[in-house]
């Protein structure tokens, strides 16, 4: 193989999971000996060494295979070139994280394709920032990528790469960089359903972004604040924060920020049972995310409408919001939102009599979160599951589910979401007609001695 060609084979190393020919270009060129970049990846084609994939879009990614690439990465540690390689890597990859796209804009498709394919990078290019003590490149790919972790549910590897950071660069983090890295992290941690760890981080950053006196940050963090505070209970707290959130974010005219203050005010409502307010802060959430063309804040708002359709008992309504949210989120490739459509038209389901059907939706919502380890929302759909199995004829392994989701939220403090507190009233109570209060009990103490695991076993088994 011709010198250049085997410059460029090893350097390939330092992609993960493929890369395109801009990427090779970007990160393998300008490094003594200079190659031509399409010269020697055709010779790596023709020598097999290199596999081309080409996607429905038409776009074409490059691999290695795990042995060949071993090879490759063995040759370019001992290069003295390796170094400057990884950096141009880091450097490409968070242009890329930070390109001018808005992951809410109409474009957002695009990105999200893109950044979808480039994840084991971004990974490499993280873990290399972390290592070489980088630490405001590795906070800008956070910052960058916090909305990808958002819309795809993947806050467990938001969460994991803001704590990793705040744990191996304390030391040399600003005390800005250091309140930005806990706002992501509190943020992650709240989706992931972490509420103590979510209320500890945030109100430090909130703490810090107050010494600072930088009102736009505040507000961006008052929000998952706000959120944490209120589903651990703390419902005047919470609704003091999120009042302080949609102050802020009127005074700035920030109108993404309000949105989200708004929808957290909706959700202050609905643990009230204060449904027509509800409905209110919902509508104007909705109104300002069709303003500025925020899609996931569309199809949430819509979704949450629907829940508060189902619990003043209009099913029909809440089905027909739930199926719109449902389709604009497939057709928008929104997928963190999916799991709770799927678990509510659940619900819907078996209003209906369709258990199938509400089988079909429980499991397909409790597979999700599983994947996204998501605590409340895997309760959540244990919940419906222990619904199925009462409206099943099943009272007494329903009662001992229902034990066991009881006991699990005491202990890590998270309380229903009050759209499933109705349904789960409603189920609750045919179970004691069935039983009566005592056999009720006894089954709900055998189902606190359940563990998570078991308690999913004990559902997917009964339903």
């Amino acid at each position: 193989m011709a010198p250049d060609a085997q410059a460029l084979f090893r350097r390939l190393a330092v992609f993960s999971g493929g890369w395109t020919v801009a990427a090779v270009r970007a990160v393998c060129d300008n490094v003594p000996p200079a190659i031509n970049v399409l010269d020697c990846l055709t010779v790596l084609l023709d020598s097999s060494l290199v596999v081309r994939q080409t996607y429905i879009d038409d776009q074409s990614r490059f691999v290695m295979l795990e042995t060949i690439r071993a090879f490759a990465e063995e040759q370019f540690a001992a290069a003295d070139e390796s170094l400057q390689i990884r950096q141009q890597h880091l450097t490409y990859y968070l242009a890329l994280a930070e390109q001018d796209v808005q992951w809410n804009g109409a474009d957002h498709r695009i990105w999200l394709t893109e950044l979808r394919r480039e994840q084991t990078n971004m990974r490499a290019a993280f873990a290399f920032a972390i290592a070489q003590g980088a630490s405001s490149h590795a906070l800008r790919l956070i910052a960058a990528l916090e909305g990808f972790w958002f819309n795809e549910g993947d806050h467990g590897e938001g969460y994991q790469w803001a704590t990793r950071l705040l744990a191996e660069t304390r030391t040399v983090l600003t005390t800005a960089q250091r309140a930005q890295a806990l706002s992501v992290a509190g943020s992650m941690a709240w989706q992931l359903g972490d509420y103590r760890a979510a209320r500890s981080v945030l109100e430090e950053s909130a703490a810090i972004y107050r010494q600072l006196d930088e009102p736009q940050h505040l507000a961006e963090v008052l929000n998952p604040l706000g959120r944490a505070l209120l589903f651990q209970g703390e419902y005047s707290q919470a609704c003091t924060v999120l009042d302080e959130a949609i102050h802020l974010a009127n005074e700035l005219e920030y109108r993404s920020c309000l949105l989200i203050a708004l929808q957290g005010r909706g959700y202050a409502a609905m643990y009230h049972a204060d449904y027509a307010d509800a409905w209110l802060y919902f509508e104007q959430s909705l109104m300002i995310a069709q303003s500025i063309g925020v899609q996931w804040g569309i199809a949430q708002a819509i979704n949450h409408l629907g829940d508060v359709a189902r619990c003043k008992g209009d099913y029909d309504q809440a089905a027909n919001l739930y199926q719109e949210s449902l389709t604009r989120c497939r057709a928008q490739e929104i997928a963190v939102e999916i799991p709770a459509i799927l678990h509510n038209l659940g619900y819907v389901a078996l209003f209906r009599d369709d258990q199938l059907l509400a089988q079909r939706h429980f499991r397909e919502s409790l597979t999700l979160q599983q994947e996204r380890h998501n605590l409340p929302g895997i309760l959540e759909s244990l919940t419906g599951f222990g619904a199925l199995i009462a409206y099943h004829g099943q009272p007494r392994q329903a009662a001992v589910l229902f034990g066991a989701i009881n006991a699990i939220r005491t202990a890590i403090n998270a309380p229903m979401w009050p759209a499933e507190q109705v349904e789960f009233d409603r189920h609750f109570q045919k179970v004691v007609a069935a039983l009566g209060e005592n056999e009720v009990q006894r089954a709900m103490d055998e189902g606190c001695t359940l563990t998570l695991d078991e308690a999913t076993a004990y559902a997917l088994s009964d339903a």
